[in-house]
């Protein structure tokens, strides 16, 4: 009864939402997903990288479009490695959206590899902390200072998957292929 349940219709292109669709499309098409508490995914690992000030302002919008119908979203989803930790700024919009409409929750992504979910090497050039598990640490910090926020952070998908870094094993996707049993991974 103290779980947070998310709900997520899949779509096509559901990482470009803010390019292909309104704000009032996006709410008048979910908002019945959200009755009863359940809280409605908006978007899937939109890029962090790309037009943000346009992804910051869709978001803003679609916050207080939900709000207005009294559905409670956990948005954008960053993937791994999204946001630009080099361009948050570009995304004041909707960290000031989070302020005004503080039922909504920042979610993002967070996969470890088969190194570890907190694997770090000599050279820094495979570290999962903090670029791939823990990098909405830096999202809550700059928030916090920049904007005396405190985001609620749901982190809607987590796991192991495979690195791209070079010279890793791609092959290692989960953690049955990890090399890890199911009490290491849990660890």
């Amino acid at each position: 009864p103290d779980c947070i349940v998310v709900y997520r219709q899949y779509r096509p292109n559901d990482g470009s939402f803010h390019k292909s669709m309104t704000a009032k499309e996006f709410v008048d098409a979910h908002k019945v997903f959200g009755a009863g508490g359940i809280v409605v995914q908006c978007m899937n690992e939109p890029s962090g990288y790309d037009d943000l000030p346009k992804l910051a302002a869709w978001c803003a919008d679609v916050m207080k479009l939900a709000a207005d119908a009294e559905t409670v979203l956990a948005l954008p989803n960053f993937g791994v490695g999204h946001p630009n930790t080099d361009k948050l700024a570009d995304l004041a919009p909707m960290w000031e959206a989070f302020a005004k409409y503080p039922m909504h929750f920042y979610a993002c992504h967070e996969y470890g590899t088969y190194r570890g979910m907190t694997y770090t090497d000599d050279k820094h050039d495979k570290d999962v902390v903090p670029w791939r598990v823990g990098r909405f640490r830096i999202v809550t910090d700059y928030v916090k200072q920049h904007f005396n926020i405190d985001l609620m952070v749901l982190v809607t998908e987590t796991g192991i998957d495979s690195s791209f870094y070079a010279g890793d094993d791609t092959k290692k996707r989960g953690w049955r292929d990890s090399g890890l049993n199911e009490v290491q991974y849990a660890l």
